[in-house]
């Protein structure tokens, strides 16, 4: 996920994130494989109630999501 991609509608963290799902943001959920179950069995499941798009990073990727707090969404729309 590049800042191009996003155009500023992306989060990055546990609590955004949830935060992001809670109010039906989130487009598509970024996960880093393997999946570290105790932090984000939650978000998972209710993503995917929500019908959100998951992608899993590995290697590299994975390395520099885990950095920003393992976890991010592409949000459809922003609320300031």
């Amino acid at each position: 996920m590049t800042r191009r991609q996003t155009c500023g509608r992306g989060v990055t963290g546990a609590q955004a994130t949830i935060e992001a799902l809670n109010n039906g943001q989130i487009s598509k959920l970024f996960i880093p494989y393997p999946i570290d179950t105790d932090d984000f069995d939650s978000i998972v499941v209710e993503a995917l109630l929500a019908n959100v798009d998951i992608e899993l990073l590995h290697g590299t990727a994975a390395e520099k999501l885990t950095d920003r707090g393992g976890v991010a969404a592409l949000l459809y729309y922003v609320i300031e």
